[in-house]
């Protein structure tokens, strides 16, 4: 089932990856972000289309624990920086570009994917061990205070994202709040409903009683089917991705293309100004 799951999941991510590649006219933040989360997702189906004993063949260890714990949580931070980056732009207005640029998003990036390798081995860290790398079952994994202080640590993210999305609500004009509303009920909740019921388990209740596993493993489905939905709610709702995914779908019908061609030079020629607030003022392409 693992891998008939990871097979799609990975060429799904994969070609979100291609096409925002091939996304010239989208903001650089957001197209690193995206690109982030897509590679994270992508690793996801990979990890789950390798067959378990092919990791213990391989590292003589049940490894595949500590990379899906990694990609999990790399998922969480990117999605947090996500919307982290639309609380920036609506504090700082203009000067965002300034405040906020490739360069710092990139290292946060980086920072993140180190701050998800060290959380996922402090979530089995068996102080038994020198190397501490547990290798048996998740299932009887150890219980210290670092493997507990990991996974409460998710749930701080989960937090966090609840705050940020309270901000956003909260800074965003009246007249688009019943809009806005919609759109970051579904972008940001999915997220929070994928992830928060199998992290609370895996936190607060004893994941060797044979009930709790087996709903922990209900709710790790929940959340690695998170990676499936990311391309449709970050990826394929610009209309740049959309533009670029059909000229490869219909790479074959010239005719076609030439008129979305020219859609698409139409719509990118055209800007509108929209009012945030008194202080800010965004400026948004038509895309």
């Amino acid at each position: 089932m693992a891998m008939a799951v990871g097979v799609p999941m990975f060429i799904e991510n994969l070609l979100a990856i291609l096409v925002l590649l091939n996304c010239k006219t989208m903001t650089v933040q957001i197209r690193t972000l995206l690109l982030n989360l897509s590679v994270a997702d992508c690793l996801t189906g990979l990890v789950l289309a390798i067959p378990d004993f092919a990791y213990q063949l391989t590292f003589h260890c049940r490894i595949k624990k500590y990379m899906g714990a990694t990609i999990t949580f790399a998922s969480i931070l990117t999605v947090s920086l996500l919307n982290l980056d639309r609380c920036l732009a609506l504090f700082f207005g203009i000067r965002y570009y300034v405040k906020v640029t490739d360069v710092k998003v990139k290292i946060s990036c980086a920072l993140l994917w180190i701050l998800a390798f060290l959380n996922s081995y402090f979530m089995y860290l068996d102080l038994s061990l020198s190397s501490g790398i547990y290798c048996l079952k998740v299932y009887s994994s150890p219980s210290n205070f670092a493997t507990k202080f990991a996974k409460i640590n998710c749930l701080i993210f989960v937090f966090f994202n609840v705050l940020l999305l309270g901000y956003l609500l909260y800074k965003i004009p009246r007249k688009a709040t019943n809009t806005v509303l919609a759109k970051m009920a579904i972008i940001t909740g999915t997220a929070l409903v994928c992830y928060t019921p199998g992290l609370f388990l895996h936190a607060f209740f004893p994941i060797e009683d044979d009930y709790y596993r087996k709903l922990i493993g209900y709710t790790g489905v929940l959340a690695f089917s998170n990676s499936i939905l990311n391309p449709i709610l970050y990826v394929w709702r610009f209309k740049e991705a959309q533009y670029v995914v059909t000229k490869v779908v219909c790479f074959w019908n010239n005719a076609f293309l030439e008129k979305r061609r020219e859609d698409w030079k139409q719509r990118t020629a055209t800007f509108q100004i929209n009012i945030v607030n008194g202080d800010h003022i965004e400026i948004n392409s038509a895309l």
